[in-house]
């Protein structure tokens, strides 16, 4: 397989934890929208590109939280969309495994736990202490020619995905992102919980 077939992509679980949250929210024409681009949540694909992910969380989110700012917006769906994604089989056992391991060994994990999402991410924890882990997320070099310094939701969708993730296992989280390098989609975000 040549590296012009390569596509950064989302897989399906993420979009059906997407639907069991959001969907009886979701407006009609939202849906006739997704519809339109190739996503039917009653027949899901296996992966979808990174681009349709993009625009499904600008979308929801604005309509979903009208007048909150986008920032805010991506944020608070990431951290309700753990509520979803915990009601899908991955999400179940991986959460599951979150509460019996503890939260430092689950935060630990949290490149594998990401990883299940999509092919694009890349994420490195380090033990800060024994409550708290840094994190540098960024996306795979194999795709980062189409994503090089565009304003995406990841980083800030992402605060959102860890704090739901921390509270899902039983923490209470204080996360924050520290910084953003655009030209390699990088976030360096810290987790704290107690």
């Amino acid at each position: 397989m040549s590296d012009v077939n390569l596509q950064a992509a989302v897989f399906s679980a993420t979009f059906e934890g997407v639907a069991r949250r959001f969907r009886n929210q979701m407006s009609a024409g939202l849906i006739s929208e997704l519809r339109a681009r190739g996503l039917d949540f009653d027949d899901l694909k296996p992966a979808y590109p990174l681009e349709l992910w993009e625009f499904l969380v600008r979308r929801l989110s604005s309509e979903l939280y009208p007048g909150v700012p986008e920032a805010a917006a991506w944020r608070r769906l990431g951290r309700e969309f753990i509520e979803g994604y915990a009601q899908t089989l991955i999400g179940r056992s991986t959460l599951a495994l979150g509460r019996i391991i503890g939260t430092r060994r689950f935060m630990e994990r949290l490149g594998r736990n990401l990883r299940s999402g999509g092919n694009f991410a890349q994420v490195d924890v380090h033990v800060i202490a024994p409550n708290e882990v840094q994190i540098e997320s960024r996306i795979d070099p194999a795709f980062l020619a189409h994503w090089a310094g565009k304003e995406t939701v990841m980083h800030q969708y992402r605060v959102g995905v860890v704090e739901g993730a921390l509270l899902a296992v039983g923490a209470k989280p204080d996360v924050e992102l520290l910084s953003v390098d655009p030209a390699r989609q990088m976030g360096t975000y810290r987790a704290r919980w107690t």
